[in-house]
């Protein structure tokens, strides 16, 4: 568990130094800033599919390395988004990518 936390830890660290830019490969609706993402409900519904793959992809590489992939099972997917949207509001530019890792990294952190 440690070794996933490290892990998404330097990968948060790198990525935040440069809030326009991600520092790890992502495609779709991710590699769009926050700004993009909210400007319309349209685009607001088609990056939720995105958002909920990302995370779990994330949990699921967690349960990979040995650890039980469950971050997010204090909530549901409608208070996923809008931690999402509370960093996007935040931050504008930050890409979705970054956002939802972020989302993620504090989750975990919590244990939530």
């Amino acid at each position: 568990m440690r070794f996933a936390f490290i892990c998404l830890s330097l990968v948060l660290l790198s990525v935040s130094t440069k809030a326009q830019t991600t520092q790890f490969e992502t495609w779709g609706s991710g590699n769009e800033s926050c700004a993009t993402w909210l400007a319309t409900p349209l685009s607001e519904i088609n990056a939720e599919d995105w958002i909920f793959g990302f995370w779990s992809g994330e949990n699921l590489g967690i349960s990979l390395n040995g650890s039980i992939g469950n971050v997010g099972h204090t909530t549901d997917a409608l208070g996923i988004i809008g931690e999402v949207k509370k960093v996007c509001t935040n931050t504008p530019s930050m890409s979705l990518a970054t956002a939802v890792s972020k989302v993620f990294f504090d989750f975990s952190k919590a244990n939530k």
